[in-house]
C-alpha cells in the first residue's frame, strides 16, 4: 500500500511544477547516522504518529517523515531551505508565519473532528514536535493553484537540522 501511495505521490508531483525525484527533502530513515541517531529516531516517531493519516486537499495523501542533512537558521532563509529540502532553483517557497502555523494546526484538528483518531494524531504530532523542536513551521513548495505541491511541517533540532513530516497538497 505504501509503495502504491508513493507512486501516486510521484505522479501527482510530476504533473505540477516539480517533477518526482527533483525534491528529495529527506535523509532516509536508514541514513540517520549521517546526521545523528536522535534526528532519525524523532523522524521515526513522527512517522509512527502519522501512520494511516491522510492530508485532505483536492486529493488525499499520506504524511511521511523526513530530516534534513543541512542545518537551517531560525529565520528559515530561502537559500538555506533550498539546500536543506533540495528545492530546485525557481520553485517558490512559502514559510508560514508563527500565527499562520497556529491557524493551520487548529484547522487540521477542526477539519478532522469527525475522525477522532486523525484529530488525536494531529494533536500528538503537534505536542511531540513542540516538545522536541524549535521554530515549528509549515512550509509549502511550489506555486499556489498549480497542482500538487509539497507541504511540510518542520522544526529545527538543537543543531539546526530540520525534522518533520511532509505530504502532497493539491491546489488547482
Amino acid at each position: 500500500m505504501k509503495a502504491f501511495l508513493r507512486i501516486l505521490s510521484c505522479f501527482a508531483v510530476s504533473v505540477s511544477v516539480l517533477a518526482c525525484g527533483e525534491i528529495r527533502p529527506v535523509a532516509t530513515l536508514s541514513e540517520s547516522s549521517a546526521i545523528g541517531a536522535s534526528a532519525g529516531e524523532l523522524a521515526q516517531k513522527l512517522e509512527a504518529i502519522m501512520e494511516g493519516t491522510l492530508y485532505y486537499s483536492e486529493a488525499d495523501y499520506p504524511w511521511t517523515a523526513f530530516h534534513s542533512r543541512v542545518a537551517v537558521s531560525k529565520l528559515y532563509g530561502e537559500n538555506e531551505l533550498r539546500l536543506a529540502l533540495r528545492v530546485p532553483a525557481g520553485a517558490p517557497i512559502r514559510v508560514y508565519s508563527a500565527n499562520d502555523t497556529r491557524e493551520i494546526w487548529q484547522s487540521l484538528r477542526e477539519d478532522n473532528s469527525s475522525d477522532p483518531q486523525a484529530a488525536t494524531r494531529y494533536g500528538k504530532l503537534h505536542s511531540v514536535m513542540h516538545e522536541n523542536l524549535q521554530d515549528v513551521r509549515f512550509i509549502k513548495i511550489g506555486k499556489g493553484d498549480s497542482g500538487a505541491l509539497d507541504f511540510f511541517v518542520v522544526g529545527r533540532d538543537a543543531r539546526g537540522f530540520l525534522i518533520g513530516v511532509k505530504t502532497i497538497k493539491v491546489e488547482t
